[in-house]
């Protein structure tokens, strides 16, 4: 009975993440044009197109089963292939496919299977995935080249950085899976870099915790490096699997009576990367506030004030610290409605759009528009987005200079937005007001809390070094692009945009104007602002401090 109702609630979740999805990537859309559209299609060259969909999703949920089965789990093959229609979802609706593998072990988990088993099943299932595109990939780049100038001239170098990048995470999964010593290593170096730098506090217990989840994983590679005829099935399972997915491209290619492109050139350029249904771009930048459109106008091209709302709402929770979501789902609002960052964030969203709107309101003449304006651009920087549907190089210098200290303030911490952080801006700011506490009454006892909780010291250095090196960024960033020609606007805003991974500027570099213009080496300077800003700066100083390799290696 129990297994009935946990059935019965996974079907019901994911039909109501899947309506809700398709909401999200239809709303605004003209509906009667795609039903008009939808009603030409060859239903003929469909059906062959869902079911090579679903061979891909029941061959993925075949190798978890033949996996689990190698280990001696019993697990049904339903569930298994639950497993795979989860994974498959959830990669479909996230940004970068990351979210169908968390949410595969979180299913994993409620069937009794360990942690570090299914891990290792999954990095197993993965290995084989990369390594058809990376044989295909390679192909092309030996056999193929007429094929990549014809077309993917413009994107050459995206293809090559996707090739490289793929062979780079197969191996690393190999040694990790293959070595299992050095994958204890390497996690235990990880979290002691963790706790240096005051982002965990130390605790025995973790490091226990993870030896112990270690011995698993060391248990579970021993077995597969025993038993590798175990990864050449699996091997030969994905490359069926994989290329009939390939081929329900091709299919709903044909479906729409589209002729002019062979079957090998329509999976050929899926593997390299081109879209399927670039209307997924939207709903996938909102999630992971990338900003990413498929109209050269952007969502101003709709100019609905309903779609405005709806992405205004998905960006602004976007920015919230994902910790607050955790808490409401195991119902402790009185955390979320007490969190300062929470309180803060909003108050800042809040009063920027009210200023705005008082500022430009000469330009609109409508309070709804200028509301709609503002808000929408107020939640697009502050969340580090990027989308625009307001050209704000025509707003007053107030409004402007307003939303470049939005994207210096940024989104919360445990966001997927930049910038500096509410959370830090609030430390600081309570730092800075017991400072001069301090200074008006000497013999005080001033603390700097956070949520009800005391900031140890070594927790409010660690973000005014921080500041410091943000600050230090900027300005060197500054510097060198100053030496290009360009007004003070474009290159401070570029400079800032760039660093807190934002997306537009001001001036020559604003929500209608791009990049382009800039010299390589400007491109440089910003490329690695963004780099910088992305990692948050202290874990690539970590990565090139020379102290750090020496005492590893």
């Amino acid at each position: 009975m129990e297994n009935k109702k946990k059935t019965i609630f996974n079907v019901i979740f994911l039909l109501v993440v899947f309506a809700g999805t398709m909401y999200g990537v239809f709303h605004g859309e003209d509906i009667g044009e795609i039903v008009k559209i939808l009603g030409q299609v060859n239903v003929l060259w469909l059906i062959p197109g869902v079911i090579c969909v679903v061979v891909f999703i029941w061959g993925e949920s075949i190798i978890i089963w033949y996996m689990m089965h190698s280990f001696q789990i019993p697990v049904k093959r339903r569930t298994c292939f639950l497993f795979s229609s989860v994974g498959f979802f959830f990669s479909c609706i996230t940004p970068s496919a990351s979210g169908g593998q968390p949410m595969q072990l979180y299913y994993m988990k409620k069937e009794k299977i360990s942690l570090p088993v299914s891990t290792v099943i999954l990095m197993i299932v993965t290995i084989p995935y990369k390594a058809v595109l990376v044989v295909v990939g390679l192909g092309l780049v030996l056999f193929g080249q007429g094929f990549l100038h014809r077309y993917l001239t413009e994107i050459l170098p995206v293809f090559y950085l996707g090739i490289g990048l793929n062979v780079f995470c197969v191996t690393a999964m190999l040694i990790l899976v293959f070595h299992p010593a050095l994958a204890r290593t390497i996690l235990v170096l990880g979290l002691k870099i963790v706790e240096k730098l005051h982002l965990m506090k130390r605790k025995e217990s973790r490091l226990k915790k993870l030896e112990a989840s270690m011995e698993v994983y060391q248990n579970t590679a021993a077995y597969l490096g025993t038993h590798k005829m175990v990864l050449v099935n699996v091997l030969a399972i994905t490359f069926a699997q994989r290329f009939a997915l390939f081929a329900a491209t091709w299919f709903v290619y044909r479906a729409f009576h589209l002729s002019g492109i062979s079957f090998i050139t329509i999976v050929l350029l899926f593997t390299g990367g081109m879209p399927l249904f670039d209307s997924v771009c939207h709903g996938m930048g909102i999630a992971g506030t990338g900003g990413f459109g498929i109209k050269n106008d952007g969502l101003s091209y709709y100019n609905s004030p309903y779609l405005d709302g709806v992405v205004t709402v998905t960006m602004l929770l976007f920015g919230v610290n994902f910790t607050l979501y955790y808490y409401m789902l195991i119902r402790r609002f009185r955390e979320v409605r007490k969190n300062t960052e929470l309180r803060v964030y909003f108050s800042i969203v809040a009063i920027s759009t009210a200023l705005i709107m008082l500022n430009i309101r000469p330009i609109y003449h409508s309070v709804g528009k200028c509301f709609r304006y503002a808000v929408f651009q107020v939640a697009s920087i502050i969340t580090s987005t990027g989308f625009a549907t307001a050209d704000y190089n025509q707003w007053p210098l107030f409004s402007q200079m307003l939303l470049i200290l939005l994207m210096l303030i940024g989104a919360c911490g445990g966001s997927t937005g930049g910038g500096f952080k509410v959370q830090r801006c609030v430390i600081l700011w309570k730092s800075g007001s017991a400072a001069m506490r301090k200074m008006v009454h000497p013999n005080s006892v001033n603390q700097v809390k956070s949520d009800n909780k005391i900031l140890r010291p070594e927790a409010l250095h660690h973000v005014w070094s921080y500041l410091i090196l943000y600050l230090g960024v900027l300005l060197a960033s500054f510097l060198l692009l100053s030496l290009d020609d360009m007004d003070f606007g474009t290159a401070i805003s570029a400079v800032i945009t760039c660093t807190n991974n934002i997306g537009p500027g001001i001036n020559s570099v604003g929500p209608m104007e791009n990049f382009s213009f800039l010299s390589d080496f400007s491109k440089a300077v910003l490329s690695a602002d963004m780099l910088l800003g992305r990692l948050e700066i202290f874990p690539i100083l970590v990565l090139l401090a020379p102290s750090v390799w020496r005492k590893s290696f």
